[in-house]
């Protein structure tokens, strides 16, 4: 950050303006008396020292982001969130070994969506050749298991890293992870 001393304007170019024939201004009805003046403009403030950020206001800086979890808010903000905001360093924790949140872990018999599938679904990107209404979980997995592939989210996963703890530290003005290794546990 660069620091900046702004000039103190020269005592010249604040005076109190000199006495007129004209009538003075009176202060208030009450007080007023033929003897009133204009009030002294108040002598120069310091102008203080002001930082300023070196760089653009529109240069992209990088920005660390944490997603906990790949199911479908997980998925699409792997997809969104690099492609709106410029200088994101995204990292996707989860906990599963592949995407799909509640998909991946539902697979009894029978599980499928209770509203018709297209709600299921990205705006960008979507399914048009459901064999269903209210299609069935794996079917649903394989559609967000096909976005994440065909959007490159991959790239951004952690797998089988469990989130156990978030903790704010004042001093770097950062959260701190603490994730578990499934993989090794």
């Amino acid at each position: 950050m660069a620091s900046v001393d702004l000039p103190t304007p020269p005592e010249t170019a604040r005076t109190s303006p000199k006495p007129s024939s004209a009538s003075p201004i009176p202060s208030s009805p009450s007080t007023a008396s033929a003897t009133s003046t204009v009030p002294a403009i108040p002598k120069p403030y310091e102008v203080p020292k002001i930082s300023l950020v070196n760089r653009f206001i529109d240069q992209p800086r990088e920005l660390n982001v944490a997603v906990i979890g790949a199911g479908l808010a997980g998925v699409l903000a792997g997809i969104l969130l690099p492609a709106k905001v410029p200088g994101i360093k995204l990292t996707i924790y989860e906990k599963n070994a592949d995407v799909g949140g509640t998909w991946f872990e539902n697979v009894y018999p029978g599980v499928r969506c209770d509203v018709p599938a297209h709600v299921y679904q990205s705006t960008f990107d979507p399914n048009t050749q459901w064999t269903e209404e209210f299609a069935q979980g794996p079917e649903i997995l394989a559609y967000w298991k096909g976005l994440a592939r065909k959007h490159d989210v991959y790239r951004l996963l952690k797998l089988s890293q469990k989130v156990e703890a978030l903790d704010w530290d004042p001093a770097s003005s950062q959260w701190l992870i603490s994730v578990r290794d499934l993989k090794t546990d």
